[in-house]
C-alpha cells in the first residue's frame, strides 16, 4: 500500500510538471531559451520532493496550507492561460509564475491524495451528505436566487472599481511588487488581496463582468458553508437542521444579498472576514493569518475588524480561564499568526507612505486625522452618527434583530442573577462581538459618505450575534414549553424569512420607509439611506444600495435604448441631470459601449460594440446642443429624482424638437420615463 501511495504521488508530480511545461514552457523556450526550461523542470522536481516532506511533517497544517495555495494557483493559472503575453519579455516573471503555479497545485494535489487514501470511502461520502444535506440544499437555493444577477452591470463606485481593475489587467507586466501595487491598489485603497482573488475570473472573462460576479457567487457559497460551521460551534443545543436554517436566513440579509454582485471591496471584506471567523472558531492558525492578511489587503476597515476580533479573543480567554488568562493568551497560536501578518501590513503601509493613498478630491491629505467639521477623517458629528446607527440597527428589518438581541440578553442576565441559568454560553461569541463593536465604532467616528453599503460586514456580524442570542434565549425556556417553543419558533422563522426575501427585492419594511427619505420610482418606493442636509443636493448613487432594488435602473435604461433603436452615431441622449445617472459610464473618465447584438450597455469591446457618446444635460441646455447633435434623440427621466419636473425640461426642448408621446418602461422594482425626440 505504501508503495502504491508513492506511485500515485510520483504520477501526480509528473503530470503537473507536464501541465506546467505546456502552459509556460513555450514562452520560456521562446524568450529565454532551453537552459531556463531545463532549470524549471529540475526546480519542479526538487519542489515536489520538498512538498512531500512538508505534507508529512506538517500534517496538522497541511489542509490549511492547501486552502491558502488556491489563491496563488488560480491567479498564476489564469495568467498562464489568458495573459502570458503581457509578461515583460526581459524579466524572469514567467519562471516565477510557473514555479508558484506548480508548487501551489502540487501541494493541493498532495494533500488531496493523502486525504483520499486515508479517509475517502463511499460510506464516508454518503455519511457527509446525509449529515449536511439540509444546508447543502439551502445554500444551493441561496446561490440559485443570486444567479439572475450574474450579468449585473457595475455602476457608481462599483463601476469605478471595475474600470480600474480592467486598466490594471491592460497595464500590469508582472515586473514586480511595486508595479502590482501601482495597478491594483484600486482607487488608492489597499486592495491587493481583493484583486488577487478576483483577477482569475476577470482574466478568464475579460471585461465581461461575469468573471468577477461568478467569483463573488463562489465566494458567497463558501462563506455560507463557513457560517453554517460557525453556528454548529457557537449556538447552544444546536442541530444541523437549525444551523442550516439560520445560515439560510442570513443569506437573505437584504444588504448582504443585494451586494453579492455589486463589485466592490466592502462585500469581499465581509466574505473574507467570515472565513477569518471560521478560522478563529475552529482554531486554524494558518488560515487565520491568511484571511487576516486578505482583510487588510481588501480595505482599510479590515484592520478595524481584525483588531476588534483580537480584542474579543483576549476577552474570551479572560472569560474562560480567569486567573490563567495571560498564560492562555500567550499560548494562542492564532494571535501569533495574526501578529505576523499585521507586521507585514505595517511594512506595506511604510512602503506606500501611509495606511492608504485614497482621497475623495485633490484638496485632501490621505490617512487619518481628527476633524469633527471635516470629511473623510475621524471626528464626531451627531447627525452622521445618528444615520450610521439607523442604518446598522433599523434598516432592512435590522430593528427585529436589535429588539431580539436586547430581549435575549436582558432575559439571560435576569436568569443569571436569579441563579436559574442552565446553559453555559460559548465564549467564542466574544470575538464576533468584539469585531462588531470595533466596526460600529469606526463607522460612526470616521466621517465619510454615509452610504449603507459600507455596513455589509456589520450586518453579517449582527445576524451572527442575533442567532446566538436567540438560541441562548430558546435554550433557557422551561422544558414544559418544548412543543410550543418548537412550533412558535418554526412560525416566527417562516414569517421572518418571507419578510427578508421580500426586502431583498422591494422596500417593504415600514421602519425603513418611515425613517429614510422615500423616493417615488413611478410604481413603487425606493429609499435614500444617507444623511440629508439639503434635499435638493442629494446624490442618487451608492446611497440607493441597501437591497437589489437599484438593479432595475440599468435594466430599464437598456430597454429604453433598445426601444428607440439607439445607436451612438444616430441618437443623442438627453437627461435632466447627470446626478448618479451612469447611463453612458462615469464620464469623462470612461465610457460604456453599446452592443448592437445584445442591445445592452457593456464594458467589453468587440465587432458588435461602439463606444457611447457624452449625454446632454437639459439643465444646461443650449441651442448648440441641437446644432451639433443628431436628428434623433431621446429624453430619459428617472422618476425618483426630486424636483425634476418633466414639463420644465420638455418646454426647453420643444422649440427645437418634435416631442413624441410619453412612454414608460415599467419593471417590478421601478420604472423609467422617456420621450423620443426628432429635430425640427
Amino acid at each position: 500500500m505504501e508503495f502504491l501511495k508513492k506511485v500515485y504521488h510520483a504520477v501526480a508530480a509528473v503530470l503537473l510538471m507536464l501541465v506546467t511545461s505546456l502552459i509556460y514552457g513555450g514562452y520560456i523556450l521562446e524568450w529565454r531559451g532551453k537552459r531556463p526550461l531545463c532549470i524549471l523542470i529540475a526546480a519542479m522536481a526538487v519542489t515536489a520532493v520538498l512538498i512531500a516532506l512538508v505534507c508529512r511533517y506538517l500534517k496538522k497544517y497541511a489542509g490549511q496550507i492547501a486552502v491558502v495555495c488556491i489563491v496563488p494557483m488560480t491567479f498564476c493559472l489564469a495568467t498562464g492561460l489568458y495573459k502570458l503575453y503581457m509578461v515583460a519579455a526581459d524579466s524572469r516573471s514567467i519562471f516565477y509564475l510557473a514555479m508558484i503555479f506548480f508548487a501551489a497545485a502540487y501541494f493541493i494535489t498532495e494533500y488531496l491524495l493523502n486525504l483520499c487514501m486515508e479517509n475517502a470511502s463511499l460510506q464516508n461520502i454518503r455519511q457527509f451528505f446525509n449529515t449536511h444535506k439540509w444546508v447543502l440544499i439551502l445554500i444551493f437555493i441561496a446561490v440559485l436566487c443570486r444567479v439572475p444577477l450574474l450579468s449585473q452591470l457595475p455602476r457608481w463606485d462599483s463601476g469605478e472599481y471595475y474600470y480600474r481593475l480592467i486598466l490594471g489587467t491592460h497595464h500590469f507586466e508582472y515586473t514586480g511588487f511595486k508595479e502590482f501595487v501601482e495597478n491594483y491598489a484600486l482607487c488608492g485603497h489597499p486592495t491587493l488581496g481583493f484583486c488577487l482573488v478576483y483577477l482569475p475570473g476577470e482574466l478568464a472573462f475579460s471585461q465581461e463582468v461575469i468573471g468577477v460576479t461568478l467569483t463573488s457567487l463562489i465566494l458567497t457559497a463558501l462563506a455560507l458553508w463557513c457560517v453554517y460551521r460557525i453556528f454548529l460551534k457557537i449556538l447552544p443545543q444546536v442541530t444541523e437542521g437549525k444551523a442550516a436554517v439560520c445560515t439560510f436566513l442570513l443569506s437573505f440579509s437584504p444588504l448582504f444579498f443585494g451586494m453579492t454582485m455589486y463589485f466592490n471591496p466592502d462585500y469581499a471584506l465581509a466574505v473574507f472576514f467570515i472565513f477569518l471567523l471560521y478560522s478563529y472558531v475552529y482554531d486554524k492558525a494558518v488560515l487565520a493569518a491568511f484571511f487576516s492578511l486578505l482583510c487588510f489587503q481588501t480595505k482599510e476597515t479590515g484592520l478595524v475588524l481584525v483588531g476588534g476580533l483580537v480584542f474579543g479573543i483576549f476577552i474570551q480567554h479572560i472569560a474562560e480561564k480567569r486567573s490563567h488568562a495571560v498564560k492562555a493568551i500567550f499560548k494562542d497560536v492564532k494571535l501569533y499568526a495574526i501578529l505576523a501578518v499585521t507586521l507585514l501590513q505595517l511594512y506595506y503601509t511604510k512602503f506606500i507612505g501611509g495606511i492608504a493613498t485614497w482621497t475623495q478630491n485633490g484638496n485632501e491629505e490621505p490617512g487619518l486625522r481628527w476633524d469633527s467639521t471635516g470629511e473623510n477623517c475621524l471626528g464626531f458629528q451627531p447627525a452622521f452618527v445618528a444615520v450610521k446607527l439607523k442604518q446598522q440597527f433599523l434598516l432592512n428589518f435590522n430593528w427585529i434583530l436589535t429588539a431580539g438581541i436586547v430581549i435575549a440578553v436582558a432575559w439571560w442576565f435576569i436568569l443569571k442573577v436569579k441563579g436559574r441559568k442552565k446553559i453555559q454560553a460559548s465564549c467564542k461569541i466574544c470575538g464576533i462581538a468584539g469585531a462588531f463593536v470595533a466596526f460600529l465604532s469606526f463607522s460612526c467616528l470616521y466621517i465619510t459618505a454615509s452610504v449603507a453599503r459600507y455596513n455589509v460586514a456589520g450586518d453579517v456580524l449582527l445576524y451572527l450575534i442575533f442567532f446566538y442570542c436567540m438560541a441562548l434565549f430558546a435554550a433557557e425556556l422551561p422544558e414544559s414549553t418544548f412543543l410550543k417553543k418548537k412550533y412558535a419558533g418554526m412560525a416566527v422563522t417562516a414569517v421572518f424569512g418571507v419578510l427578508l426575501a421580500g426586502e431583498c427585492v422591494f422596500t417593504i419594511g415600514p421602519v425603513t420607509r418611515g425613517l429614510f427619505l422615500k423616493l417615488d420610482t413611478g410604481n413603487t418606493t425606493l429609499c435614500f439611506t444617507g444623511k440629508v442636509s439639503d434635499i435638493n443636493s442629494i446624490y442618487y448613487g451608492d446611497y440607493l444600495i441597501y437591497n437589489t432594488q437599484y438593479t432595475y435602473i440599468d435594466k430599464a435604461y437598456d430597454k429604453v435604448l433598445a426601444d428607440v433603436d439607439y445607436h451612438p452615431d444616430t441618437t443623442d441622449i438627453y437627461i435632466p441631470d447627470s446626478n448618479g445617472s451612469f447611463i453612458c459610464g462615469n464620464l469623462p473618465f470612461y465610457y460604456l459601449n453599446w452592443d448592437e447584438k445584445t442591445k445592452k450597455r457593456v464594458f467589453y469591446e468587440n465587432e458588435n460594440t461602439q463606444e457611447m457618446e457624452f449625454y446632454n444635460e437639459v439643465k444646461y441646455f443650449s441651442s448648440e446642443m441641437v446644432s451639433k447633435g443628431k436628428d434623433k434623440a431621446v429624453l430619459i427621466v428617472n422618476p425618483y429624482m426630486i424636483n425634476v419636473h418633466e414639463e420644465e425640461h420638455l418646454a426647453k426642448l420643444a422649440p427645437y424638437y418634435e416631442i413624441g408621446e410619453r412612454k414608460e418602461v415599467k419593471l417590478l422594482q421601478g420604472s423609467i420615463v422617456y420621450y423620443e425626440l426628432t429635430r425640427k
